[in-house]
């Protein structure tokens, strides 16, 4: 706490840090059946959760009319997202992860489960509150989500 020149008392900001990832990803070219069927995003959602290792807390998901989904699977590490398009054929997908999970398997196993032929994405670093986001962001080019070596029972 400090004292401001008019003689206020101001509170002094502290810079928290989070050590989270937020990982925004654009999925084109998806299967439109996948993205119209709100089961089957959610079941691809909680898989995804669980294949990142993440403590599931709730999930909730609505179909629009006359199309598209968005849903929330809760994590006790924060949150996995989605919104569908499917007569655009894409998704919108966010993962907000703290802590040191692996979250690019879970998204490659989503972008191929979705069917997306080019899956984009870009990477925040959520360090502080106080730092501008714009310079967290961290490409990473050498990742191909279509690459990433999954479990063979993952789409049962």
């Amino acid at each position: 706490m400090f004292r401001s020149g008019d003689g206020r008392e101001k509170i002094e900001p502290k810079i928290v840090r989070t050590n989270g990832s937020h990982i925004l990803c654009d999925f084109d070219k998806c299967s439109p059946e996948i993205l119209r069927s709100r089961d089957t995003v959610e079941d691809l959602l909680l898989r995804a959760a669980r294949l990142a290792e993440a403590t599931i807390v709730a999930s909730h998901f609505h179909a629009f009319s006359p199309e598209g989904i968005s849903g929330i699977v809760l994590i006790a590490e924060s949150h996995l997202s989605i919104h569908t398009w499917p007569s655009a054929r894409y998704a919108a997908v966010d993962l907000y992860t703290c802590g040191e999970l692996d979250s690019w398997p879970a998204l490659a196993a989503l972008a191929q489960a979705l069917g997306s032929k080019e899956p984009r994405y870009a990477e925040i670093h959520r360090r502080s509150l106080y730092e501008p986001v714009a310079e967290n962001v961290r490409r990473r080019p050498g990742i191909d989500l279509q690459k990433i070596a999954l479990p063979s029972d993952l789409h049962k």
